[in-house]
């Protein structure tokens, strides 16, 4: 199907300045340079033709693209019936969710719209014209959005794998679904490529310990993990116990089960102290939301598996399309040129520590337990019986894989004593009660 553009001339200079910026513009002809991107990518991204892309391509070599945005044309042209209709249509999708109590969208969206409609029916258009004919037939709302408090928006880092953002956020992203799930999400500060994204239907410590693992045996294991306060990552004296000795010692002493498991890895950890202070996650949080929403409700989204398809092809339009405003890069073209670079942080798995044997010991649930009067431990609802001496205190391992969930009992000295396997739905009981567990007394590694 051909394209159709605004502008009688496809290559005009209106157009384009209209729907890119000029960082915009630099981002993707710096990823075009350095091979991240193909021409035809490049093309369709910018919805020119080859005649425009060689003046483009010219000019951005002698750092003259500025010259374009220069005497741009104050008066609009047309639309055409047939383009506003598209658009109508669009708006009216989002109406109807807007005034649906189910869905949790409260706004138009008008550059998703534009991005529905180069995708659907190839017509390029700016998110203003699409505000303009909004406002033209009452498409819009008229109460202002709240001022909300900006984080500083700028790259801290100098290497990728020096900063990992970590969080989870709930949300009823698939509204015909009537449920909320968990976005449980990674990115790289540096780059701010999103490592590691998924959804779940419990916020679980073991989750979490999931995506720190795919990142591991994806990229390498990093520096450090940035995360909030929430009691997964962090214990607080006052939420998570009245405990009167643990009140004597700091937060940083008392290790929760993340924290053990990074210490494993060798890796640092950072709780922040707000939301706002871990900006460079909650605003990819906020776009992802936004559209996966739009999208489960379009789709008629009913289960977590289809929502997780749909959240897929987000993550790869955001790392792989979208050039990002503080970088003003691709996020995957930065990633891949700081490796080229050698400006990475990142330790490579060896053979065997990509192993599950060799992971099953550093990426773990670790409790303590005693035996009753018989010497049986009970873990999880689960009798573990064994030859075990009654009325004393084990460490217990446990690995609540969702296909063979096992659980090691050591003696106090490490020694491992048995291996036994659980019940499939372990994952399902696991709650997260020994998150602010003091293990110190039992294990000094």
């Amino acid at each position: 199907m051909k394209k159709i553009y605004l502008d009688k001339d496809n290559v005009s200079h209106g157009t384009l300045t209209n729907r890119k910026s000029l960082k915009e513009l630099k981002g993707l002809f710096n990823a075009f340079d350095l091979g991240f991107i193909t021409k035809e990518d490049l093309l369709d991204n910018l919805g020119i033709k080859e005649r425009r892309y060689y003046q483009l391509l010219a000019l951005y070599r002698k750092n003259k693209l500025h010259t374009i945005y220069k005497n741009k044309r104050g008066k609009n042209k047309k639309i055409g019936t047939i383009i506003t209709g598209r658009v109508i249509d669009e708006l009216e999708i989002q109406r109807r969710m807007i005034l649906d109590d189910t869905v949790d969208i409260k706004r138009y969206n008008y550059t998703y719209i534009t991005e529905k409609l180069k995708k659907k029916y190839q017509i390029v258009i700016s998110p203003t014209t699409v505000s303009r004919i909004a406002h033209k037939h009452e498409y819009h709302l008229k109460t202002k959005r709240p001022k909300k408090d900006l984080h500083t928006r700028k790259v801290l880092t100098k290497r990728v794998g020096e900063l990992l953002q970590h969080d989870s956020s709930e949300h009823m992203f698939a509204p015909l679904a009537n449920e909320k799930w968990y976005l449980i999400a990674t990115i790289d500060d540096y780059s701010r490529f999103i490592v590691y994204a998924k959804l779940f239907k419990k916020d679980r410590t073991w989750n979490h310990m999931l995506a720190v693992k795919h990142v591991a045996l994806s990229y390498g294991i990093g520096c450090t993990y940035y995360t909030d306060n929430h009691s997964i990552f962090r214990f607080i004296y006052g939420r998570d116990t009245s405990n009167q000795d643990m009140a004597i010692k700091s937060a940083n002493q008392i290790k929760t089960q993340w924290g053990y498991m990074l210490k494993r890895l060798g890796m640092h950890h950072i709780a922040a102290g707000s939301s706002s202070a871990k900006g460079k996650i909650e605003r990819p949080f906020r776009w992802i939301q936004d559209r996966l929403v739009r999208e489960c409700y379009r789709n008629k989204v009913t289960s977590i598996k289809q929502a997780q398809e749909l959240l897929d092809n987000l993550i790869n339009e955001y790392n792989c399309k979208k050039v990002h405003s503080v970088t003003n890069e691709i996020p995957e073209a930065r990633f891949n040129n700081a490796l080229k670079k050698g400006k990475s942080v990142f330790t490579a798995l060896t053979k065997e520590e990509r192993s599950s044997r060799y992971l099953d010991k550093i990426i773990k649930i670790t409790i303590s337990r005693k035996t009753d009067g018989y010497g049986i431990l009970r873990v999880l609802d689960d009798d573990v019986e064994a030859n075990l001496l009654p009325d004393t205190v084990y460490l217990i391992n446990i690995i609540p894989d969702s296909i063979r969930p096992r659980v090691t009992v050591l003696s106090s000295d490490g020694e491992i004593l048995l291996t036994s396997t659980l019940k499939p739905d372990t994952h399902g009981r696991l709650k997260d009660l020994t998150a602010g567990l003091d293990m110190s007394s039992i294990r000094k590694k």
